[in-house]
């Protein structure tokens, strides 16, 4: 048998997650704080429900703030900022 019915050997069966480039990028600043890869966190397709989930839990102000210190210097993070960022990983 050539694997017929296996949907491997048929891309158009194969589902495929599409994530916003809001929610890539999430997941990029994750993998900064988290230690995984990105494509690891990538690949589950939670990026976008996630994002979603942390600005409507710590606010999107407070979540943009610590992320754009996330770009700059994860390491400088502290008091508030430093639980937001740990609440994401």
């Amino acid at each position: 048998m050539s694997g017929e019915g296996n949907p491997m050997n048929d891309p158009r069966d194969v589902p495929t997650v599409r994530l916003s480039e809001e929610g890539r990028r999430f997941a990029q600043r994750c993998a900064v704080l988290t230690g995984f890869a990105p494509y690891d966190l990538l690949a589950t397709g939670m990026a976008d429900l996630y994002l979603v989930t942390a600005r409507n839990q710590v606010g999107a102000a407070t979540l943009d703030a610590v992320l754009a210190v996330v770009d700059q210097d994860p390491d400088s993070l502290s008091g508030t900022d430093l639980e937001v960022a740990r609440a994401l990983t």
